[in-house]
């Protein structure tokens, strides 16, 4: 039997409410738990006179309700299709978040449904609107909302901004989005619901499947449902023994750490990705493939980096093991030594070794084949991820004795086995560094696919936004904020606000003052020109781009 994948399993649910009521129908999400069962949030067919449950193909269903936790305070329902032509589905497996992990990791996640935007016109006889799936990526932030015991689902990737802070998703364009079911991997964790206004713009709220029965050692998450033998018995899983626990306190290396620093600077202003689920999909797609490179090439300010980031981080394929760098001249990070620095550790992780003392290009050859091989012996995808090739250091200092050490791109393999795969993103001026030799598929364009990432309106609404940010800057009366500019824009790296102060000490302000303005300056009001790189205690500030 082939893999039963989530598209199989999502469902439309409406609640006709009766021909007296207006709005007649209620809409919502659902997915196929077990056989013809149905799960989704019970306050969608709460005061039905009727069911239909619709497959992604628009086939419809009558439904009944079988279960519902409604009168336990569980916002969860189980509906029973009896038709053949439904799908008779094996059970999904369910899946616990495990709030008190060492490490507090977020849990990489994603939420489908059917909200009101994704409504259609259907083409054809008796042309109608019909309502398609929209998917978004995210984690769930494990120590959110503990009083309660809900999940916060944070967003980081959809095509249109989520409701606003309490606004509630019947009142915005995501209604339809309640009962969508929240998964890690092939785990079913929550499901979406409605009555939890969210308490950010990039935040959904979730039921925790595990809130079917009562957990003694939190009482304020709820007493659960008042008969859990029926639940087990129509979900097909024993509550609560056959519910996964599930954490991201794992062996990782330490560039991690990095790009979770990256992503709070990419979010600092745009809290979401939005609308790149194609080039998201279309990712996701090479990264389970056959065996090539995928290069994707655009300008400034394109959002290639936060592409990039967003997979590596939430979108990956569940089978598919992750290495990367993000090369960054104002980071200080473009060097191939710092690439190996940053992906031999993580190499040596996925094969389940110790890092070698010398971080060398034998090393990354060698841990390359040794991670490849066991890649294809779990029947895994591994993919190496570089982005920004244009800002190797190599590109600006051929010639020099600092160039001589070669590029980046020239440490990346020339030949991929069946089961590995590699992205790399720049700028369109870029073509491939000189030292690559003509076999590879930077050059021989062989096993290569070559994309375009296009501008964006939210992209060019930020841009438009910083450049404004500057120009209100450089030409009004501060004479301070223009000695700030001068200062980052000189420097070779990034600066501290210690760092500026210090620049800055000939200004005629009180003690401590000057630490002030600075701070409010690169924080508040020049947030969308500068980045920040390293913690927050000790790290500096760069332009954003």
């Amino acid at each position: 039997m082939s893999r039963v994948g989530l598209a199989d399993r999502l469902v439309e649910v409406i609640g006709d409410l009766g021909p007296t009521s207006d709005p007649r129908y209620c809409y919502g999400s659902g997915c196929v738990i077990n056989g013809r069962i149905v799960l989704t949030a019970a306050h969608i067919v709460r005061d039905s006179v009727g069911i239909t449950v619709r497959l992604a193909d628009k086939r419809g269903f009558v439904a009944t309700v079988e279960l519902t936790g409604d009168g336990d305070g569980v916002d969860l329902a189980l509906l029973s299709v009896e038709d053949e032509d439904f799908p008779d589905l094996p059970r999904m497996p369910l899946g616990r978040v495990i709030r008190d992990s060492r490490s507090g990791h977020p849990i990489p996640c994603r939420a489908v449904g059917y909200p009101k935007f994704a409504r259609r016109k259907q083409v054809g006889p008796g042309e109608s609107e019909i309502r398609d799936t929209e998917e978004v990526g995210g984690q769930i932030r494990t120590l959110g909302s503990l009083a309660l015991g809900l999940l916060r689902v944070q967003v980081t990737s959809a095509s249109q901004e989520l409701p606003g802070v309490g606004e509630l998703l019947s009142d915005s364009p995501w209604e339809g989005m309640s009962g969508a079911p929240v998964t890690h991997g092939d785990y079913l964790v929550g499901v979406v619901i409605e009555h939890a206004p969210a308490s950010s713009p990039s935040e959904l709220t979730a039921l925790p499947i595990t809130c079917l029965v009562a957990d003694p050692e939190h009482p304020s998450w709820g007493e659960g449902v008042a008969g859990p033998e029926r639940w087990s018995e129509l979900t097909g899983s024993r509550l609560p023994q056959e519910i996964f626990g599930i954490s991201m306190d794992r062996r990782e290396a330490r560039y991690w750490a990095t790009v979770r620093e990256l992503g709070l600077n990419l979010h600092r202003n745009t809290p979401m990705l939005i609308g790149r689920e194609e080039e998201l999909h279309l990712t996701s797609m090479f990264s389970t493939g056959g065996p090539g490179y995928l290069w994707w090439r655009g300008g400034a300010w394109s959002g290639k980096t936060a592409l990039l980031h967003e997979f590596a981080t939430a979108r990956a394929p569940e089978n598919v093991d992750v290495v990367c760098f993000f090369v960054s001249r104002r980071a200080g990070q473009n060097t191939r030594e710092q690439f190996l620095q940053a992906v031999v550790p993580q190499l040596a992780v996925l094969c389940d070794v110790e890092t070698p003392a010398q971080l060398n290009e034998n090393e990354f050859r060698g841990q390359w084949e040794d991670a490849t091989r066991k890649a294809r012996e779990a029947n895994r995808h591994l993919l190496l991820m570089v982005d920004g090739l244009d800002e190797d250091f190599y590109y600006e200092s051929r010639g020099s004795a600092h160039g001589s050490g070669g590029s980046i791109a020239a440490l990346l393999p020339t030949s991929l086995d069946v089961n590995c795969h590699v992205i790399v993103s720049s700028r369109f001026r870029p073509d491939p560094p000189v030292d690559l030799p003509a076999r590879h598929p930077l050059v021989s364009r062989e096993e290569l696919q070559e994309h375009e990432l296009s501008r964006s309106a939210h992209a060019d609404q930020m841009q438009q936004e910083a450049k404004q940010e500057l120009h209100d800057l450089l030409n009004g009366d501060d004479e301070w904020a223009i000695d700030v500019l001068g200062c980052l824009a000189a420097a070779q790296g990034a600066l501290s606000i210690n760092d500026i102060d210090a620049l800055c000490a000939h200004w005629s302000v009180r003690p401590g003052a000057r630490r002030l303005y600075i701070d409010n300056l690169v924080n508040v009001r020049a947030a969308r020109s500068f980045a920040s790189i390293g913690r927050w205690d000790q790290g500096g500030y760069v332009f954003a781009h």
